[in-house]
């Protein structure tokens, strides 16, 4: 029996949560596709190419509001439930309160699961194909015409300007200005093409000129056919720093972290989005948690309008909450962790606080 009733809950749960995910995916995406159409016009770009970009879009708005849609699905379906007294029958039945909770909670192993999928396989290959099929009609597929200043990149004392990525295993036209401790230029180099030894775990440059700057009073020019570019740089931190954090899986973002701290350049942004997409997990629990806790506790006995504002306000509030930590961590010392976890923290603390006052409700 109790079997029943858990796949009962987590059956209305789960649907609830896909036609909030609908509902909102689709809102989103009409609001991305008008933006998307102020481009057309412009140069190959159409109509048909903005609802390429939107569409490819959609795994990286799934990702980003799915917590909120988490909380919003939870309580509509034990809204659902309570309203043809279902939730009544269960109680009656034997089934209590933290019965419920914990048949609840179990929604989050699938949900997880999705959140996963979607956040380490889909969004990297997705935003990739969006961005690119994007830049490809806007700009004619002509690379040197959107980066006309090249890729930039900082490597240890090193400023690395990539005129063309040809692929992840090659780029030309390099230019690599060495500054010293004093902040004194020592050497600009220009290199032809460089080729990635994956075995060795190099590049292989072709054509190096190099001039050396004595203290300014002698510059030393040098020639080299092919020799070893000596860099931290890999094909794959190359492709990462050419993406936003956000769509990027934790793997890409933890080994772009570690170049980033090796060559002491600032990796806050990183770090703030690494975070999130672990605490993913946790934030679904807390929010089911408290989706149950409402509809157990203090909207107990509200109608579904009051619960639906409800939720879309606490929605509101964890999202809002998430973007001004993040905007305090990247603009002081505030640690990048502490502000992953606040808004998680903040939300199961509230989840306490429903319990203690509410507890004759609950039990």
């Amino acid at each position: 029996m109790l079997n029943i009733f858990y796949r009962y809950i987590n059956y209305n749960i789960l649907n609830a949560v896909l036609f909030v995910l609908f509902i909102l995916i689709s809102l989103s995406s009409i609001i991305n596709f008008a933006d998307q159409c102020r481009h057309i016009r412009q140069e190959e770009y159409d109509i048909i190419d903005a609802c390429y970009y939107t569409i490819f879009s959609i795994p990286k708005n799934i990702e980003l509001f799915f917590p909120m849609i988490v909380l919003l699905g939870a309580v509509l379906g034990l809204s659902l439930l309570d309203k043809h007294n279902e939730l009544l029958a269960m109680q009656i039945a034997g089934f209590s309160n933290l019965q419920i909770t914990i048949s609840v909670v179990k929604t989050a192993v699938p949900l997880i699961f999705i959140s996963i999928i979607i956040g380490e396989l889909i969004i990297p290959t997705s935003e990739k194909i969006a961005h690119n099929h994007r830049t490809d009609k806007l700009y004619h597929n002509n690379i040197k015409s959107i980066q006309n200043k090249g890729l930039w990149l900082k490597d240890a004392n090193n400023f690395i300007n990539i005129k063309h990525i040809k692929n992840d295993n090659n780029i030309s036209e390099i230019s690599i200005y060495c500054i010293q401790d004093q902040y004194r230029l020592k050497s600009i180099s220009y290199i032809d093409n460089a080729i990635w030894n994956p075995n060795k775990k190099i590049w292989i440059s072709s054509n190096t000129y190099k001039s050396i700057f004595n203290n300014f009073d002698q510059i030393i020019n040098t020639k080299t056919k092919n020799e070893v570019f000596k860099t931290n740089l890999t094909p794959n931190q190359i492709k990462v720093s050419k993406y936003n954090p956000k769509e990027l899986s934790i793997l890409m973002l933890y080994d772009y972290i570690k170049y980033l701290n090796q060559s002491g350049q600032i990796s806050t942004i990183y770090q703030l989005n690494m975070y999130r997409k672990i605490l993913i997990p946790f934030s679904i629990i807390v929010m089911l948690i408290m989706a149950t806790l409402f509809m157990l506790g203090p909207l107990k006995n509200a109608n579904i309008n009051i619960r639906a504002i409800t939720s879309i306000s606490f929605s509101c509030i964890y999202y809002i909450l998430e973007k001004i930590l993040d905007s305090i961590s990247l603009i002081s010392s505030f640690s990048p962790i502490i502000s992953a976890i606040l808004p998680i923290l903040i939300f199961f603390l509230i989840c306490i606080y429903i319990l203690i006052n509410f507890n004759q409700e609950y039990c």
